[in-house]
């Protein structure tokens, strides 16, 4: 797979790079047909998505061209990502796996799909999907590894996200730091062109109005609020609480709110960026110009000027310690309090 951009001006699929012992000009095609074919065979679940209605169509259509345009901003190759590529499951056939039963969408790398668990309202199906499309079109690399003599395709980076044998068995470094940078441009999304687009004014005004009952009957959603932000980031500010909701339904059981994801790993960066602007105000203008270093970094995956800023800031090593500490096998607790005694 040729990685210069001048001999590959056109992004076909999501994995720009492959990496690999030995590796030639002709393993770099057969790697990029082998990426290509995956991204274009989306038939393997067919037997349980459900087919996508003309709105929906719209709206993966919307996103493509608004995530593309965010691309484009940090100089990035934009991706289409076909409406095929987007498979929309049932409650009921959602998988069970402990993976990806508590998840309302992922991407998958192997697949090069996203996947959407069934809600009602188009609002929350374009946020999610505006978050998944950002994982999907971030710097995508795989690594081509060999396992008791089996060759195999394994992820490298994925964003900001790291993988190798080499860093803990593949455990994946920044794995919480790319979720809270991808989810903060998903949160503005929402607020700046969701909630101000024509086409889900009815589902935000009827938002805004569950919004007025919690703020003036503050304990009608105490409980709930336990149960559903495990993150307990706001469980003192019930206001600010109220704010991180994106979207209200009512069934047989009640009212079923639902909150912007990563409120603690969001609060991390936040408190990550604020200390790196206050510790370089004589050069960066500011903390909009580090979180845009964070984006870029996301999407192009050079990570070199990010990398030498946070060691420049807080001592060499810290962005190493900083991908360590922002893995899954660390909680996102461990992760915001390495932030906050940088």
């Amino acid at each position: 797979m040729n990685t210069h951009k001048e001999q590959q001006p056109k992004r076909e699929q999501p994995v720009e790079r492959v990496i690999g012992p030995g590796f030639d000009n002709e393993d770099y095609e057969i790697a990029h047909d082998f990426f290509t074919k995956r991204f274009e065979n989306q038939d393997f679940v067919k037997d349980i998505e459900r087919e996508k209605t003309e709105e929906e169509e719209q709206i993966i259509a919307w996103v493509n061209d608004e995530t593309n345009a965010l691309l484009k901003q940090y100089g990035a190759r934009p991706l289409e990502i076909p409406s095929k590529n987007v498979h929309i499951i049932s409650e009921k056939s959602w998988p069970k796996s402990n993976d990806f039963e508590d998840s309302a969408a992922f991407y998958n790398l192997g697949t090069q799909s996203i996947f959407y668990r069934e809600e009602p309202g188009h609002s929350l199906f374009a946020y999610r999907l505006f978050h998944e499309d950002l994982h999907i079109k971030s710097h995508q690399a795989v690594q081509y590894v060999e396992e008791e003599g089996v060759p195999k395709w394994e992820q490298y980076r994925s964003g900001l996200g790291l993988s190798s044998e080499k860093r803990e068995n593949y455990e994946q470094q920044f794995r919480r730091l790319n979720e809270a940078v991808i989810e903060t441009l998903a949160v503005h999304f929402w607020k700046e062109k969701i909630a101000k687009n024509e086409r889900f004014r009815e589902e935000v005004e009827a938002l805004s109005r569950v919004k007025q009952v919690l703020h003036s009957e503050q304990a009608a959603i105490s409980e709930q609020a336990a149960i559903k932000e495990s993150d307990k980031i706001y469980e003192d500010d019930t206001e600010q609480l109220i704010e991180e909701v994106c979207a209200a339904t009512e069934d047989e059981k009640g009212l079923k709110l639902e909150y912007f994801s990563y409120s603690l790993e969001r609060a991390a960066l936040s408190h990550l960026i604020g200390t790196i602007y206050e510790r370089n105000k004589a050069t960066v203008k500011d903390p909009g110009e580090i979180f845009n270093l964070f984006v870029k970094s996301m999407m192009t995956g050079h990570m070199v000027e990010l990398a030498e800023l946070i060691d420049r800031t807080s001592g060499t090593g810290t962005f190493k310690r900083l991908g360590a500490i922002s893995s899954e096998k660390h909680t996102k607790e461990e992760f915001l309090d390495f932030i906050k005694n940088l």
